[in-house]
């Protein structure tokens, strides 16, 4: 799969779960763009991944991401004593996709 329109955004990639989706898609020979708080190691120099560090609430971190994506894919979850994102996130990444194109999440 290859070209711009191919790329996959995915937000939480170094969460539980998104660490699985992150593994299952570079298996499959996708390419990714992540946007994490805290990029791990795990996530650093990996072939087809392209790791940002930012807040999932900040509209211009997620206009970063999904630029040039053909789909996102959304892997949040709170901590207790966090707060809540996923509203604001959902939000403000409804409007990146809207702004760049992107028809999928």
């Amino acid at each position: 799969m290859h070209g711009e329109h191919s790329r996959i955004a995915i937000i939480g990639g170094t969460g539980r779960a998104g660490r699985r989706i992150v593994e299952a898609a570079l298996a499959r020979g996708l390419e990714l763009r992540s946007l994490s708080r805290r990029p791990a190691e795990f996530l650093s120099g990996r072939p087809g991944l392209a790791s940002l560090a930012g807040d999932a609430r900040d509209a211009d971190a997620l206009a970063a991401l999904v630029e040039g994506c053909g789909s996102v894919v959304l892997s949040l979850a709170s901590r207790r004593g966090e707060d809540p994102c996923f509203e604001r996130a959902v939000r403000s990444l409804v409007a990146a996709m809207r702004a760049r194109g992107v028809a999928r999440c």
